[in-house]
């Protein structure tokens, strides 16, 4: 399953929080709320960046090890009034062409972190659901914890901070902790919000797009059924081998 739950056209004309606004809040910003259905450790993960020096706060239901406690996060509310899509998210109106329902605060509070915890619950290829394009909408930039092998083929270039990039947690938290303090660094993770769309990432957008119509369901089962039903026993083991 790839769920993107939108395109990315509007992403030239979000404004972004200014790196300002974003180092007045916690580093990373976490919307976990499903604490155990997970094969990943990612909650652990986030403990671990923590005990290393990285701020974390979970806005989800999960309870953290040493997150940093948050009761508002920090916002410039004048310039925040001369942002299109914050002025809107502030006032829970905004809608995006092409999306799913989106939750909003999410959005707002989270585009105020440096960082996204774009985690899923577990690291199978092709399972990408609606957390990274939640995060690199908001204008933070997204940790990504799940199968980047694939995650690569439906994400822009540079956008994302991939935890399978690193070869363990301390030198991520190094990572996060270098950018937070190199404002050109940081940006050069959101360099692509100003650039064209590949074609070929244009075009695995707008077939998921067309996916979602109720008449192309049938022709999900179709093909599962006719490249799977004979041997779909052997496929389920390879799947259930590779998603962990």
């Amino acid at each position: 399953m790839t769920d993107t739950t939108g395109a990315f056209d509007h992403i030239p004309r979000w404004d972004v929080a200014p790196f300002a606004v974003k180092t007045s809040n916690v580093m990373v910003s976490a919307w976990i709320s499903n604490c155990h259905l997970s094969t990943n450790r990612r909650l652990k993960i986030l403990e671990q960046l923590i005990k290393f020096g990285v701020s974390v706060h979970n806005y989800g239901k999960c309870r953290l090890k040493g997150e940093s406690p948050i009761a508002e996060p920090y916002h410039d509310l004048v310039w925040e009034a001369s942002s299109p899509n914050f002025s809107q998210l502030r006032a829970k109106n905004l809608t995006v062409a092409n999306a799913l329902p989106i939750p909003q605060d999410n959005l707002y509070h989270g585009g105020v972190s440096l960082f996204y915890y774009a985690a899923e619950n577990t690291n199978c290829e092709y399972y990408h659901t609606e957390k990274p394009w939640l995060a690199l909408s908001s204008g933070a930039v997204p940790i990504y914890l799940g199968s980047s092998l694939t995650a690569r083929e439906f994400f822009p270039e540079n956008s994302m901070i991939y935890f399978s990039d690193f070869d363990s947690v301390v030198s991520l938290a190094s990572h996060l902790l270098y950018l937070a303090s190199n404002e050109t660094a940081y940006n050069a993770y959101l360099a692509w919000r100003k650039r064209p769309l590949p074609p070929h990432l244009q075009s695995k957008i707008a077939l998921g797009l067309t996916a979602r119509r109720p008449e192309r369901w049938c022709h999900i089962c179709e093909f599962l059924h006719k490249n799977y039903n004979d041997s779909s026993r052997g496929f389920r083991a390879e799947t259930q081998e590779r998603c962990t």
